[in-house]
């Protein structure tokens, strides 16, 4: 494929991104869902025309976003969608050809482990360029908090003080939260965008058993059981990076487990109904879902590990 079609390729998918972002700013909570997608279309283009494409895409999603929002956007644009993105749908194209012939392709169980890693240090990043800590002293949260509690009284009213703390606990596990539901939104994007690929006969690599052979490397069980107890235990920018490590890789884990559901609800009609349930329980409360981070670390400490393909191999 040419430079030209290629460069093409990637300036669609990089605006088309930022569009998304841009319409989430300007046009308000309705449309929420075009910000969830807007690594689509970067994930895309890296999957179907290569790493070039994707790289491509995302430089040219930043340059927009600085032009057409902000400089400080571009940024944040940059390291928590477009960046990921591409580097993950890079690695997901790399395989190397075995001695039989066959092609192993880049383990699954790294990808979602690198997602999981990149997009921690991508917002931790984001958070250090947005001084995430000092919106816990911010007198406008705390009054947002006043006026929510003015809203919603609880049966005991809080003094000035308690409401002070809140606001500092809210934000103290805001990193947590944000950095699960954003490494779903990223997971989400990946499988549309393999799934959109496919469909086109774009896409490269073989589909994968995914519920068979989730898991993720015995070492982020450790970086999990270090950065939850960092989240616990420290304060300041630390307590908020390593709330960010815990939230990216709790999640990671659950979803290993909620494979693992998948696998035992196989060809199962009551593993069906049980499943449905699961899901309506983590709609409706999202916090069963972190219950399902213990058989995920479970599978990943018995699963054996694989190493990836030489990256210069594609």
């Amino acid at each position: 494929m040419s430079n030209v079609k290629i460069l093409m390729i990637a300036a669609l998918a990089g605006l088309a991104s930022v569009i998304a972002v841009y319409s989430a700013i300007y046009a308000g909570a309705a449309a929420s869902p075009v910000l969830v997608l807007s690594a689509l279309p970067i994930y895309v283009a890296a999957l179907a025309w290569g790493t070039q494409a994707g790289v491509a895409a995302s430089i040219i999603a930043i340059l927009a976003s600085a032009t057409l929002i902000s400089p400080q956007a571009a940024i944040v644009i940059g390291l928590a969608i477009t960046i990921p993105a591409s580097i993950v749908g890079h690695q997901a194209n790399l395989a190397q050809e075995m001695e039989d012939g066959q092609m192993e392709w880049y383990p699954l169980t790294r990808l979602l482990f690198n997602l999981a890693i990149i997009l921690a240090l991508a917002l931790a990043a984001v958070g250090f360029f947005a001084d995430y800590q000092s919106y816990t002293q911010s007198p406008q949260v705390v009054q947002a908090i006043d006026e929510y509690l003015r809203q919603f009284p609880p049966s005991t009213p809080l003094t000035d003080t308690e409401v002070k703390q809140l606001s500092e606990s809210v934000f103290r596990i805001m990193p947590f939260i944000f950095a699960g539901i954003w490494l779903i939104i990223h997971i989400v994007n990946l499988q549309l965008a393999a799934m959109i690929t496919r469909a086109s006969s774009l896409l490269p690599r073989p589909k994968d058993d995914i519920i068979s052979i989730a898991s993720l490397p015995r070492i982020a069980i450790g970086i999990l059981i270090v950065s939850l107890l960092g989240a616990m235990f420290l304060g300041g920018g630390l307590q908020a990076i390593a709330a960010v490590f815990a939230g990216s890789l709790l999640v990671a884990f659950s979803l290993v487990g909620l494979a693992g559901m998948h696998l035992r609800a196989r060809n199962n009609p009551v593993g069906f109904f049980t499943l449905v349930i699961i899901y309506l329980l983590i709609v409706l409360f999202f916090i069963p879902l972190y219950l399902l981070a213990v058989p995920g670390v479970i599978r990943s400490f018995n699963q054996p590990s694989t190493n990836p393909p030489a990256a210069g191999n594609t």
